[in-house]
């Protein structure tokens, strides 16, 4: 059965604005192409909104762990307040549980509060996030170089071309602080930075959309999966109250719909149940 979101526009046809070079759009669309786990969109995610909060314009350099601690936060809430499954394979759902059960924080725990929790996670316990997807995100723009390279031997090849890749014309969105050794940080490449942050919303709605169709495929019958990826919003009801109040003051004015007027009480009314929330 195809998805709803197959009918969507692809991004790999699109090309968005400061493209580093011609075609970095096309290669944006092809991140999440074979997908087993959820740690390449939430990576994607924490670094579109690292970069978003960034008013550098040169080279950005970011903390592994940082970012791993970011993936936590950002996935919180598809895991602890809409109880979707991540899969059989994915350990980023039992880091959030684990974290929830030593933390105690609701399911519906705002963005800090989760970043502040995950600064108490070890290395040992952010590992399984740091080892493999800041690498194996880059592999569209290395994947001819990496034909023939097990899986598991990737990691090393990878670290070597991103670095190479830094003074090329086509640049990988990142590079590594080191190319021999475990690294430590991540280095956005300045056109990337400049690209990532001029196009946040696209490319965040790419994110979301991908993992979205990632969701609809194991939480069979879980209705408006698109809508458990973010925290809910705070509806401000302040000028819909006031509507209402000019409404029911004119209407006490006039005697009108008296029977109305008895079963609604002043001063018991529930705005939020008595004005549409498309009206909000």
């Amino acid at each position: 059965m195809k998805s709803p979101f197959d009918l969507l526009p692809s991004i790999t046809r699109e090309k968005l604005p400061f493209e580093p070079y011609p075609g970095a759009t096309s290669v944006i669309g092809l991140i999440f192409q074979n997908t087993d786990t959820t740690y390449k969109f939430f990576w994607f995610l924490s670094l579109l909104d690292r970069a978003k909060a960034t008013g550098l314009r040169t080279d950005l350099q970011v903390e592994i762990k940082e970012l791993a601690r970011e993936m936590i936060a950002q996935a919180w809430p598809c895991r602890r307040l809409f109880k979707l499954w991540f899969g059989h394979q994915d350990r980023l759902q039992r880091l959030i549980d684990e974290l929830a059960e030593t933390s105690g924080l609701p399911g519906n725990a705002k963005l800090h509060e989760v970043r502040d929790a995950a600064l108490e996670l070890s290395e040992v316990d952010l590992s399984v996030l740091q080892d493999f997807v800041p690498y194996r995100f880059l592999t569209p723009w290395l994947r001819s170089a990496l034909v023939g390279v097990n899986d598991h031997a990737r990691n090393q090849p990878i670290q070597l071309l991103a670095a190479r890749s830094a003074n090329s014309p086509r640049p990988t969105p990142y590079s590594f602080d080191t190319a021999i050794g475990r690294p430590k940080q991540i280095v956005i490449d300045s056109k990337w930075l400049t690209f990532l942050r001029s196009n946040h919303l696209p490319l965040r709605a790419f994110a979301q959309i991908s993992v979205a169709r990632y969701f609809e495929t194991r939480n069979p019958g879980i209705p408006g999966i698109i809508n458990k990826l973010d925290r809910p919003g705070i509806r401000k009801l302040e000028k819909a109250g006031a509507f209402w109040d000019t409404v029911l003051s004119w209407n006490a004015s006039r005697d009108r719909s008296n029977i109305a007027m008895e079963r609604i009480k002043r001063d018991r009314l529930d705005k939020r149940e008595t004005c549409p929330y498309s009206l909000l």
